[in-house]
Order: C-alpha cells, then sequence, then structure tokens
C-alpha cells in the first residue's frame, strides 16, 4: 500500500498531462502522444467517476480495463491482452517520473507492478532462417527491408521507424581502416579492397524516456547490394507518387502505405497480420533476437554483441537459447583446441 501522506500527490489534472506532452513533444512519435493522451485522459475520468481516494498501481490497472457506456452511465470490464495492459502502464508510469520524480516510492512500486505482469516470448529458437528468408522475400519492399535492417543490426523497431538517409553513410570498404584492426583489415582488404560498404547509424532508446545511445553497425561488401536495390526501391516509389519521403524529422528511410514516415505500431501491426495470413509465428521485436543469437552463434563476443545491440548488461543472456548443435560444435572445437595444445607440448 501506498503511504497516506503521498496519496494527495498522486491524483493529477488535466492541465498536467497537456504541460507533460508539450514538453515532450519533440522526443515522442504524433502518433504515441495521442495515444498516451487518452490513455491519461481516460485513467483521470476513470478516477473522477470512480470516487477513488488512493491510488495504487493495482488500482490503476484495474481502471484502465474499464470501458464506460456514456448512454447507461455504467461501467465494464475490457479484456486486455497482459501485452496491452503492460504498455499501458509504461504509459502512466513515464508520466509519473515527470510528476513526481524517478525515486517517489509510487513510481518504484509501480515499475515493480509491471515487471511482474508476465508477458509470454517467444523462443528465439523457435524463428528459423526460413521464415526469415520467406519474410523478406515476400513483403512489400519497404517492409521487407525492415526485417532485412533489423536481422542485420539488431535495431529496435522504433529505431528502424525512425532512422533518415543520412543515418546511413555508403562508403568504399578502404574507407573503414581507421575502424578495423590492421591484422583483420589487412585480410579482408584483398577480397574487398574496392568494393562498397556503409555505415548505419540509429538512435537507440533504452529503459527510459532521455536515456538513449547513438549505435553504429557497419555493414560489408557482402551485405551491401541489398541496402543498394532498397534505396533505388526509395527513389522509384519518391518518383511514382510525387511525395516527398520528408517530414519534420528529415528524410525518412522507411514510408508507409500513405507515403509518411512508416510508424512503428502500424508496422507492427501490418506484419502481425501478413504473418498470421501465412500462418507464420512472428513479430518486429524478433528480428533482434534473431541477429544476436546469429551473431553469438558465429562466435562473437558478448562484450561485442553489446556494444552493436545497445544492452548495457548481460540481459542479452535471454535471447541466447543454445541448440544442441552450437553446444556439441563448442564442445568439440574445445577438445580440438585442447589436443593440439597436448600434442604441442609432447612434441
Amino acid at each position: 500500500m501506498i503511504p497516506l501522506e503521498y496519496s494527495t500527490n498522486l491524483f493529477f489534472t488535466t492541465e498536467e498531462i497537456e504541460e507533460f506532452f508539450h514538453e515532450r513533444r519533440e522526443h515522442f512519435s504524433e502518433h504515441y502522444i495521442t495515444n498516451a493522451k487518452y490513455t491519461l485522459e481516460s485513467l483521470l475520468f476513470h478516477l473522477k467517476q470512480r470516487g477513488v481516494e488512493k491510488i495504487t498501481p493495482a488500482t490503476i490497472s484495474e481502471l484502465l480495463q474499464l470501458k464506460y457506456d456514456k448512454e447507461t452511465g455504467e461501467f465494464t470490464q475490457k479484456t486486455l491482452k497482459r501485452t496491452s495492459l503492460k504498455n499501458l502502464l509504461n504509459r502512466v508510469v513515464t508520466f509519473y517520473i515527470w510528476k513526481l520524480g524517478d525515486t517517489h516510492p509510487f513510481v518504484s512500486d509501480l515499475r515493480k507492478y509491471i515487471k511482474n505482469i508476465k508477458v509470454p516470448q517467444i523462443p528465439t529458437k523457435h524463428i528459423a532462417e526460413s521464415t526469415i528468408n520467406y519474410l523478406i522475400e515476400n513483403l512489400p519492399p519497404n517492409y521487407s527491408f525492415l526485417i532485412w535492417l533489423g536481422v542485420n543490426t539488431s535495431a529496435r523497431r522504433s529505431a528502424l521507424c525512425n532512422m533518415n538517409i543520412d543515418d546511413i553513410t555508403l562508403c568504399k570498404f578502404q574507407d573503414l581502416e581507421r575502424f578495423i584492426h590492421p591484422d583483420v583489415f589487412e585480410q579482408l582488404l584483398e577480397k574487398w579492397a574496392d568494393e562498397e560498404a556503409a555505415i548505419i547509424r540509429r538512435l537507440d532508446k533504452y529503459g527510459g524516456e532521455y536515456a538513449k545511445q547513438e549505435i553504429e553497425v557497419p555493414l560489408f561488401p557482402n551485405d551491401i547490394d541489398k541496402l543498394l536495390d532498397y534505396l533505388s526501391e526509395r527513389l522509384m516509389a519518391i518518383e511514382l507518387s510525387g511525395k516527398k519521403f520528408e517530414d519534420e524529422k528529415g528524410e525518412f528511410l522507411f514510408w508507409n502505405d500513405h507515403y509518411k514516415r512508416m510508424n512503428p505500431e502500424s508496422a507492427s501491426k501490418y506484419i502481425n497480420h501478413f504473418c498470421r495470413k501465412h500462418g507464420i509465428t512472428f513479430t518486429i521485436h524478433h528480428t533482434r533476437h534473431y541477429a544476436i543469437q546469429k551473431w553469438y552463434r558465429l562466435g562473437m563476443r558478448k562484450a561485442t554483441i553489446r556494444k552493436f545491440s545497445g544492452h548495457k548488461s548481460n540481459i542479452i543472456d535471454r535471447y541466447l537459447d543454445i541448440d544442441t548443435q552450437t553446444a556439441f560444435s563448442e564442445l568439440a572445437t574445445i577438445q580440438l583446441k585442447r589436443d593440439k595444445n597436448d600434442e604441442e607440448k609432447t612434441a
């Protein structure tokens, strides 16, 4: 229960909602602001109508799952999936962080409450390479490349949709020399001397409203054709539509069916609908899981994976479901190294 002395601080007004989003209009998309404002205004309405005297995390959860009938003046229970409820509560906790501060006891209790809502996750091992390839081959170009880029950069859904054209730097492979250790660069230079490469930048937001970092991931010559093909598709779409593919944030990389910047939630709905229609279990976020697991299986160190994925801790361990083949292969490799060391000692 929340201490009585904090109770009066937990109620809020319409003016505070407006002030909150006015200050953050540069940090949130218009779509997010519209939905989040509706969530908070609905919560405020239910608090007033129900005559709530004391707010707790459980109270907020209960009120968010109510539906008000204007004709009858009655409240009915809505059936919300745990994922949806968690999203609504995250919008509320973001507001309370602004109102009360990150260290307030109620904010801590609300975060704990949200954390205890268990959302079922699809294990990464169920996402086969054939599934990824099928999606890339059969989705429209803008959604297909969204999947491909997610798989190759581990970018979050929101980071992908917010990318602009100037977040891509095309270059020659030799221009990457300052980023690569000399011994590795010399080996690759023989293969890719005059080939094209690229650096993909993204702004990764995590763990809080202002927690963000810029992440760079290289695309090497063996992957560059897919990027160049997509940029050509984008130019063709601009010519056919007569649109500029530009908004206040810049020239966007991904567009929707209305030739505006692709919205993360709309992108998810489109791809989820496509997957259900074709009997596929998949979400955009699974591209991130797949990328992390693919890098790990190819021998990338966890520290390097964290560098590219943006994770700040060993939370990546939850993505690393090791199958029997990988486990046996690693043990066989260790055995070979041990046998080689033994031979060198006896030689």
